[in-house]
């Protein structure tokens, strides 16, 4: 059955093929609400609202009123529009997922995580003030990753081929190593100090003489001395 008959009802009927008739349309009627309805009966469907257990269709699509955006769903995975251009597109082929921008949070809106595609920004955040932000570009076309507290940018570190910038932006700031932990440099290396204040072990770097581990022989180390003059190193013994 594809499709609900009714039947005529002739003038001269009698009563007994009235109730025949009847019985005859509740049953087709009854065909229907079970659910018995193919493609040959829609054509075009119009609801408020669908409920349904499963949804068995080789394309979904959902679109805004004057169709500039949409969301679909077919055998190739799933892509969302937003009127200009793909947002979201997760290929079930490959299972990339790929997105435009998103975010990442606690229940109570921090900490979060956030890629966002008008800036172009990856941001880490603990508060609203308080974070650490990538930008690949910079403001000067170089990776930079910036330390934000307070709401303002405290620190960074860039990448200014060939050379990695660390710097504060806070005046009297001081960058500094962890106690216990080591600086080192290769053999070719150098350290270029322009400040006439350097300190060595809270000792004046300027103009002053200081011990170093020239060598260890059976765990026992030797020690030499570096004679520094305005700055330069003058001696090395």
């Amino acid at each position: 059955m594809s499709g609900i008959n009714l039947p005529t009802i002739p003038a001269d009927i009698s009563f007994e093929d009235f109730v025949n008739l009847v019985a005859r349309v509740l049953k087709e009627l009854q065909w229907f609400t079970e659910g018995n309805i193919d493609n040959i009966n829609v054509r075009n469907l119009k609801a408020e609202k669908i409920n349904t257990g499963t949804l068995n269709a080789n394309l979904v699509k959902i679109s805004a009123a004057n169709g500039s955006k949409s969301f679909t769903l077919d055998t190739n995975g799933i892509v969302a529009n937003n009127g200009t251009a793909d947002t979201l597109k997760f290929d079930l082929a490959t299972g990339l997922l790929t997105i435009v921008s998103a975010l990442i949070q606690s229940a109570t809106g921090f900490p979060k995580v956030e890629i966002n595609n008008s800036t172009n920004l990856l941001g880490i955040y603990q508060t609203i003030s308080e974070s650490i932000r990538v930008d690949p570009a910079g403001t000067s076309g170089n990776p930079v990753l910036s330390f934000f507290s307070g709401g303002q940018r405290k620190g960074f570190m860039q990448y200014l081929s060939p050379d990695i910038l660390l710097a504060t932006l806070v005046g009297g700031a001081s960058i500094t190593l962890s106690s216990g932990a080591t600086l080192n440099l290769g053999a070719t290396n150098l350290i270029n100090m322009s400040c006439s204040n350097i300190r060595i072990n809270n000792q004046n770097a300027y103009n002053n003489s200081f011990s170093y581990v020239k060598n260890v022989a059976a765990g026992v180390p030797t020690f030499g001395t570096i004679t520094v003059t305005n700055g330069i190193i003058t001696n090395v013994t």
